[in-house]
């Protein structure tokens, strides 16, 4: 394997081992009782059925082969999984050959695609509450590489397990034909361009998974309703899993009639969340320049991250309604998350969080929705956490300890921001000064993220 190639594949590994089908809770025994996996007794793509009409399941010759689970059981899939291969690449329109099939999702594999992500920074906002996708006792799921498709059968019912392969067999079309190559070449990006990738990547396979079920299976709810109920139930951490999925997918029925037009998504892609979430009437993405200066304190900027529209909407969402906390996250211009530490550990334990919005309106109902979240909450961080108006669009969010709060100034010249950490601290500890010239890592925001897109 020459440089280049293994270049891609450890690129597009981590496309790839980061999320999966979402282990949403399967139908309900009314929903899915005597169901067929073939719509109405509908021929398979081969003459085959991948369920019995009566709902018996079929016998499966070669997904078990050699499938064990870590404890030594074998296991096996309750469908055959070449009539789904077949009608997902009928749908796709590809030649692409079969991927190998694993029953079963590695321990390792599993835990690092379904892990939710409870980092320090969605500790202060509230939002790293985990639940039962984490800890993947919600039905039959599945993951996809670059080498072959894993699907864990779980207890769901035959008709549900189809639909998870169907999504699986989409990815490996992705994979197959290069649909978003030209991301494996990419520095990894900001949260904000990670979810966008993530987004388009899996609202792409759902998609094709919701066609697949108009199509083959009856009675069975949409992925992309099932993505919808399980973002309105889930944790405040698990939403940030399931989000892609459902908003990604809203993106893709939007502007497809068919899958086989899958690649169209992927030639002229939107650039943040705010462009995936509504298209051109986001508005342009706002310049915005944050100068940090610690010359003078015990503390260090480890990190800079955009987080993007998405994030911020659902984090908001951990105490607010969903209507309120869309409301209050549209009209997103820009934002940077800067991340500090005190020991040089590296280990983040303050942040400021800045954003540049559309309009001084949207500005208002950002601060009013975030101050009303605060309000709600009972957490620790709360009380670590302060809101400003830098700016006529401008708002900052300065969470850590008191110190760091207190001697921290944030203010805005000719729109350019700085930071200025252990400032004076005058009244109430919020004390605004134009920029000096001593700064440190006055870069455009953007910035590198750790986190990787899914392909599930």
């Amino acid at each position: 394997m020459n440089g280049r190639r293994l270049l891609a594949v450890l690129t597009v590994l981590s496309l790839s081992l980061a999320g999966c089908t979402a282990p949403v809770s399967p139908p309900n025994d009314a929903e899915v009782a005597g169901n067929s996996s073939v719509a109405d007794g509908e021929a398979a793509a081969d003459g085959e059925t991948a369920a019995g009409a009566d709902g018996e399941t079929a016998s499966n010759d070669g997904a078990d082969a050699g499938d064990d689970a870590d404890d030594g059981t074998e296991r096996s899939l309750p469908i055959e999984p070449d009539p789904v291969w077949n009608r997902v690449a009928t749908m796709m329109d590809t030649d692409a050959e079969q991927p190998e099939l694993t029953v079963g999702v590695p321990s390792a594999t599993a835990g690092q695609a379904f892990a939710t992500d409870r980092s320090t920074f969605k500790q202060a906002l509230n939002a790293s509450a985990a639940g039962s996708i984490s800890d993947g006792g919600a039905g039959p799921r599945g993951v996809t590489t670059p080498f072959g498709v894993y699907v864990e059968p779980a207890d769901g019912p035959p008709v549900v397990v189809e639909q998870v392969l169907a999504h699986e067999y989409a990815h490996a079309v992705q994979y197959s034909e290069s649909m978003f190559g030209a991301w494996l070449i990419e520095p990894t990006g900001s949260t904000d361009r990670q979810m966008t990738k993530t987004a388009l990547i899996e609202g792409g396979a759902t998609y094709v998974g919701d066609e697949y079920t108009e199509r083959h299976l009856s009675d069975v709810p949409l992925q992309s309703e099932q993505m919808r109920r399980s973002y309105e139930r889930s944790a405040s951490g698990d939403r940030f899993f399931v989000a892609p999925y459902y908003f990604g997918a809203e993106y893709v029925d939007e502007r497809l009639d068919t899958p086989a037009n899958l690649q169209r998504v992927y030639a002229d892609p939107p650039a943040t969340t705010a462009e995936l979430l509504h298209g051109e009437s986001a508005g342009e993405q706002l310049a915005m320049s944050i100068s940090v200066d610690t010359e003078d304190s015990d503390w260090t900027a480890t990190s800079r991250d955009r987080k993007g529209e998405l994030f911020t909407r659902i984090a908001l969402r951990a105490t607010l309604d969903n209507d309120t906390a869309a409301a209050a996250a549209a009209g997103w211009g820009n934002d940077s998350a800067i991340a500090f530490d005190s020991d040089g550990r590296g280990d983040p334990e303050a942040f400021v969080w800045t954003f540049r919005w559309q309009t001084s309106g949207e500005a208002d109902e950002f601060v009013a929705a975030f101050e009303e979240s605060l309000d709600r909450r009972t957490d620790d961080w709360a009380d670590r956490t302060r809101v400003e108006r830098v700016g006529d669009r401008t708002v900052a969010i300065a969470m850590g300890p008191d110190e760091f709060r207190e001697g921290t100034a944030i203010s805005e010249s000719d729109g350019d921001v700085t930071v200025d950490v252990d400032a004076r601290v005058e009244d109430d500890g919020w004390f605004r000064v134009e920029a000096g010239p001593a700064t440190t890592g006055a870069v455009a925001n953007g910035g590198a993220t750790t986190g990787a897109a899914a392909a599930s």
